[in-house]
């Protein structure tokens, strides 16, 4: 079985929404096996968590400017620059203040190709783009365009790993104490 990392972000947490959305994990066949209490991040872990190489920020910084220039904003006298990486480095720092802004509960769920099945349980990462039925989609709609504009990150309501590289570091990253130095072993026999 496969295991994968996901994060209720503080405004989940807030409304609610963590308990709710639980049941799509257990509904689609998948084993929570960890869920915290609400707890705070702190940065240091959380600028780890977000650790992006230059082609995240070139990527993320590119997007941000085909937004801005659908919306007809000056990203120059917006953000101050017009590098993408530049301001792919603002966005990670959105996304730390946002992950610190107030709790979170951190979860592994755990299954048959459960790092799949989680990313297409919560939708995509773009709220309003997210299919009705998802968890991103149900329960938030915020645009990219908006979160340009208030200078901030997009609020999708859950974070899921990518890949079983990223489920590795991340369970190793925020769960050591359950799952100690093996932690970045995936992998995990029948409950």
């Amino acid at each position: 079985m496969e295991k994968t990392l996901i994060i209720f972000k503080p405004e989940a947490v807030a409304r609610g929404v963590d308990q709710q959305a639980l049941g799509a994990f257990e509904d689609a066949g998948l084993y929570v096996s960890t869920i915290t209490a609400p707890i705070y991040l702190d940065p240091q872990k959380v600028d780890r968590h977000y650790d992006f190489d230059d082609g995240w920020f070139q990527k993320v910084g590119e997007g941000t400017l085909r937004d801005a220039q659908a919306i007809g904003l000056d990203i120059q006298n917006h953000l101050g620059t017009t590098d993408p990486i530049e301001i792919g480095h603002q966005i990670k720092g959105w996304l730390r203040d946002y992950m610190t802004s107030g709790p979170v509960r951190i979860g592994v769920v755990e299954g048959e190709d459960a790092i799949a099945r989680v990313r297409q349980i919560i939708g995509s990462t773009i709220p309003a783009k997210a299919a009705p039925d998802t968890i991103r989609g149900h329960y938030s709609q915020d645009t990219s365009e908006q979160a340009l504009l208030e200078k901030r990150s997009v609020r999708n309501i859950i974070h899921a790993s990518g890949n079983r590289e990223e489920a590795a570091a991340e369970i190793a990253l925020w769960t050591p104490e359950l799952y100690g130095p093996g932690g970045t072993d995936y992998t995990h026999a029948e409950p």
